[in-house]
């Protein structure tokens, strides 16, 4: 009897440890698994942006989200020397920062690849990156595995960014792509690296440079070939950093109108706005 009795008592034990040992093997896998996909957004806060020299957290750089992988985020554009760290939200330092494995971790011409960082914690030591080349930089954050990489995409455009301009064949005055007459955008009198294009836009395709008379120069793209501009309004989309290379993705207009167009060369960012028909007559 006490035999049958020891072997029943061995047995739930054994049942309960396989059952707690699963159950806690569960819970690892949904917190490793499934909290970084929760993440919402993930900005770059530092000194090392044009759009933030003096790590103002009320204004970090927002990171694109990859479409295809929730876990992967994008910086793409330029980098000045200085250091930075990741966070999840504006306005606050008390939160979860990111971090490189070592301070001053550097970031220049040298690519690197799914080099491991920190996952997030809030206090102890404050480990940076440190950018220590000027430059067009694609930074990419894998938050699945806390992996990072760096490409360094080339210098920043020799032009100041006082001269920008729209080239394609969608405009009244420039309908055929002729690089000697592209149309100027008209900088912001309030915010810094912004340009706009009010007027008239035809169907067609057009990207962005900075040079009248030459195609050996960067231009601005979109994310993707044939990105649509057209009667629905576009609010602070990603667009790329000015590169030379191709592929040669353009913007493509689809309707017809009068637009305002706002285009950030400080963080990479554009907006569409449809002012509405134009009169035919």
């Amino acid at each position: 009897m006490f035999k049958i009795k020891h072997i029943l008592l061995s047995s739930v034990a054994l049942c309960l440890f396989v059952a707690t040992a699963c159950e806690g093997e569960k819970e690892l896998k949904v917190l490793s698994g499934k909290l970084p996909s929760k993440v919402k957004a993930l900005y770059l806060v530092g000194n090392t942006t044009p759009n933030n020299p003096t790590w103002d957290i009320d204004k970090p750089d927002l990171l694109v989200q990859s479409e295809e992988d929730p876990y992967l985020w994008t910086y793409q554009g330029v980098l000045n020397p200085g250091t930075f760290k990741l966070c999840f939200r504006t306005g606050t330092w008390a939160q979860p920062f990111i971090h490189p494995m070592i301070n001053e971790e550097p970031i220049g011409t040298q690519n690197v690849t799914d080099k491991k960082m920190q996952s997030p914690r809030q206090g102890g030591e404050d480990e940076l990156w440190k950018v220590t080349d000027s430059g067009v930089y694609t930074l990419t954050f894998d938050l699945s595995d806390f992996t990072w990489s760096s490409i360094y995409e080339g210098e920043q455009p020799e032009e100041p960014l006082s001269n920008v301009y729209l080239i394609g064949n969608v405009t009244p005055n420039n309908p055929d792509w002729e690089i000697n007459y592209p149309d100027q955008l008209i900088p912001s009198e309030d915010k810094a690296n912004v340009y706009i294009y009010r007027g008239i836009l035809n169907p067609g395709t057009f990207k962005l440079c900075f040079k009248i008379g030459t195609w050996a120069q960067p231009f601005v793209h979109p994310l993707v070939d044939g990105e649509e501009i057209g009667t629905e309004t576009i609010v602070d989309r990603p667009m790329q950093a000015p590169r030379r290379d191709a592929p040669d993705e353009l913007w493509k207009v689809t309707t017809r109108g009068y637009y305002t167009l706002s285009f950030n060369l400080g963080n990479n960012t554009y907006s569409s706005i449809y002012d509405g028909k134009v009169d035919e007559e």
